[in-house]
């Protein structure tokens, strides 16, 4: 299976070791969750294609529309002409 593009909120970078080093997918980390910005920061550093890491502040209304406004447009400027089926 061929993955276009990957959006992870709070992902538990930790649990992949050294796999960050092989992926080259455009990658989203969203945070909004301590301890998780200190182990997406240093997988973030360690990918090798297109990344970002977005650290949204609070838990409320306004954060969720944030991560779910970032992580729609994310997607849809990497998934332009991808083949679905």
């Amino acid at each position: 299976m061929l993955v276009s593009a990957i959006v992870a909120l709070n992902a538990r970078t930790d649990f992949a070791s050294d796999e960050p080093r092989a992926l080259r997918t455009p990658t989203l980390l969203i945070v909004n969750d301590m301890p998780v910005p200190r182990m997406n920061r240093e997988a973030v550093a360690l990918l090798r294609g297109e990344r970002r890491l977005e650290i949204v502040h609070g838990d409320g209304t306004d954060s969720v529309e944030h991560i779910v406004e970032r992580s729609v447009r994310w997607l849809a400027d990497r998934l332009v002409g991808v083949a679905v089926g």
